[in-house]
């Protein structure tokens, strides 16, 4: 959500109209749902106006109101309870915003949907990086349990400790930077360990590796360490080749 999303829905409501060049969510689904409509119309006309009288007579629309954004998203919450689950990465949002001061939750909301677009433009989503991140903050708290925590419950541990911290959304924004790197190949604008023959070579080879494993190790790895020094990418050629 962000507030072209916002003016878009408003637009749609308003209007009863969308641009069909629009690839936005809210323009696909209401342009999808008027084509539906339209083709259900001329096939069936007579259960078509049966449906239309009876959500005319009685359907019942209930309007909720929303002081504050706060307010808006313990509705939701509750609300949606009774319906499909939440995943992870929807309760981790509604965490981290919630810890957040007012001046900070407009910042956070750009920066989450800038790496919700990139993650799906790259293959992988947040749930999957708040996962690669469970490991990094583990291996910093010298935590050797083989076992593997599950997620919600991990970060949930002291009212949400691990989640609260500052450094969170931008350690996020770093692993989207890296998965990004790996997942597309992208040289043009790419760190300089990845330009490195050598090191593209080896990341190819644990790319066709049957598990993810590999991946939380790397992570935690060029999360910790990494940067764009020549001697770093010497050092990651090396960590590779253990790997």
């Amino acid at each position: 959500m962000n507030e072209s999303s916002n003016e878009t829905l408003k637009s749609i409501l308003i209007s009863g109209k969308s641009d069909s060049s629009e690839k936005d969510n809210y323009s696909n689904n209401f342009n999808t749902f008027c084509q539906l409509i339209d083709g259900y119309a001329k096939e069936e006309p007579f259960q078509f106006y049966e449906l239309i009288v009876h959500i005319l007579k009685d359907a019942i629309l209930l309007p909720i109101e929303a002081d504050t954004q706060d307010t808006a998203l313990t509705i939701f919450s509750t609300l949606n309870d009774r319906g499909m689950p939440l995943n992870d990465a929807d309760i981790f949002k509604a965490k981290i915003y919630n810890s957040l001061s007012a001046d900070l939750r407009a910042p956070f909301i750009s920066m989450w949907q800038d790496v919700s677009e990139r993650s799906e433009a790259a293959g992988i989503n947040i749930q999957a990086l708040f996962a690669y991140y469970a490991f990094t903050l583990r291996a910093e708290d010298n935590d050797k349990d083989t076992s593997r925590p599950a997620l919600r419950k991990y970060f949930g541990r002291n009212n949400w400790e691990k989640l609260r911290q500052s450094r969170t959304m931008s350690d996020i924004e770093r692993e989207m930077d890296i998965w990004e790197t790996i997942n597309t190949r992208n040289i043009a604008e790419c760190p300089t360990w990845y330009k490195n023959n050598e090191v593209q070579q080896l990341l190819d080879i644990l790319t066709s590796y049957p598990n993810e494993y590999w991946k939380y190790t790397i992570n935690t790895y060029l999360l910790i360490k990494g940067n764009d020094k020549p001697e770093f990418t010497k050092e990651f050629v090396v960590f590779l080749k253990n790997l």
